[in-house]
């Protein structure tokens, strides 16, 4: 994986090694347009086939470049754009009111 082009990120994925039929989530530490980070609970096999689940990307091909201490690094078959990959927040946040003075308890 270049570093060249590397973002620090905080989003979940899922992914599947080697064909298995189930996805595992996992937490992308960092991400560049020719691959990425991601923390796993296993170690993942150097050189396995492995296909992703990318939000607002969808299914990425790849394969295990390094795996070692709880962190794997995956290189894409095809590039993707890594600012796909970065959700927008949107809306707006309000403090729930405060409880009526007449509800509120004294407590002694």
């Amino acid at each position: 994986m270049e570093d060249r082009g590397r973002q620090a990120m905080l989003t979940s994925v899922e992914y599947r090694v080697d064909g298995t039929d189930s996805f595992t989530r996992a937490l992308v530490k960092d991400v560049a347009g020719g691959g990425l980070k991601i923390k796993v609970d296993v170690e993942l096999s150097a050189g396995s086939p492995i296909e992703l689940q990318l939000p607002n990307v969808g299914l990425v091909k790849g394969r295990v470049a390094w795996s070692q201490g709880g962190f794997a690094g995956i290189e894409f078959d095809q590039a993707i754009d890594p600012a796909l990959l970065k959700q927008k927040i949107t809306g707006s946040y309000r403090s729930p009111p405060l409880p009526e003075e007449s509800t509120k308890k004294r407590i002694l």
